[in-house]
């Protein structure tokens, strides 16, 4: 069977309304697949012409309209991306209030197990040892006789005891060892 030429083809099924809607397209971009009308050439297909009287098309606009997709999927894109963007944001300030909530939290569950464990320390006698580990951020004490003040982050707290106190340092510490020498607490 021999090959037909594309003249020759067009020629043969120039009749049929398949061909007849397809001859409004002048050729197809053997790379691309992209079809190319004929009124991009000047000459007016049967689909041109058509499309003319119902208004959707005007000559020579078959470039504008891929440019006009292209521009609407970029507006489109930039929307989504803007969108995303304030979401983000939105979480994070989200995320440290929460964080900052936690820490607060975690300061305050770190403060009643020191006020206890000093409690206890002091109320069982001499000897008696007590270990704190406060969780969250590092704390730092201070102390006046038998007042004690615990300081972790932005919470700050007081305690008193029935025992004189005194501390060995006054450096920032996530662990505290509590001992009672003789009714007085020895915190390090």
């Amino acid at each position: 069977m021999r090959a037909h030429s594309r003249s020759n083809l067009h020629c043969q099924l120039s009749d049929t309304p398949l061909l007849a809607a397809a001859r409004s397209w002048q050729y197809f971009d053997r790379m691309a697949m992209i079809p190319r009308p004929l009124f991009a050439t000047g000459k007016k297909g049967p689909l041109f012409r058509c499309c003319e009287k119902v208004g959707c098309l005007q000559r020579g606009a078959f470039g504008r309209i891929h440019a006009q997709a292209s521009i609407e999927t970029l507006l489109v894109f930039l929307i989504f991306l803007s969108a995303f963007g304030m979401a983000y944001a939105a979480s994070s300030r989200l995320a440290a209030g929460a964080q900052a909530r936690l820490d607060t939290s975690l300061s305050q569950s770190s403060f009643s197990d020191f006020s206890a464990k000093l409690q206890s320390a002091c109320a069982l006698g001499n000897g008696n040892v007590r270990v704190v580990e406060v969780k969250g951020k590092a704390a730092t004490l201070s102390a006046e006789e038998k007042s004690i003040t615990f300081t972790a982050g932005s919470f700050t707290a007081a305690a008193n005891s029935s025992c004189e106190i005194s501390l060995a340092a006054g450096a920032a510490s996530k662990f505290f060892r509590i001992e009672n020498k003789e009714g007085r607490l020895e915190i390090n």
